[in-house]
């Protein structure tokens, strides 16, 4: 997987930061993470004072599910492999109304 981030000053793109990543490297992480979750009987574990982030972006993210934590709605939540989402869905999940339910 390559990963391209273009470096832009004074409105003009001066150079990319490029980042390789062997797609086996992400799909075996994947895969830990599916192990685990079947040893621990899937219960929901993450709450939202357990994921931390300096990202202004992602802050923003995490309100919003903590919003929709307080709703009946069903939420979808869509990201890459290897982003980790099932944690957002974990923390949803937890401050829910259906803590205790599936």
């Amino acid at each position: 997987m390559i990963l391209i981030a273009p470096i832009q000053y004074e409105d003009k793109t001066t150079g990319a930061i490029i980042s390789f990543q062997k797609i086996s490297d992400v799909s075996t992480r994947t895969k830990n993470v599916q192990n685990d979750m079947v040893l621990h009987g899937f219960f929901a574990q993450t709450n939202f004072q357990d994921i931390y982030t300096e990202n202004v972006q992602m802050r923003e993210v995490l309100e919003a599910a903590r919003a929709f934590a307080l709703s009946n709605s069903p939420v979808v939540i869509y990201g890459q492999t290897g982003t980790e989402t099932y944690l957002i869905a974990e923390a949803i999940h937890n401050n829910s109304n259906r803590r205790s339910r599936p």
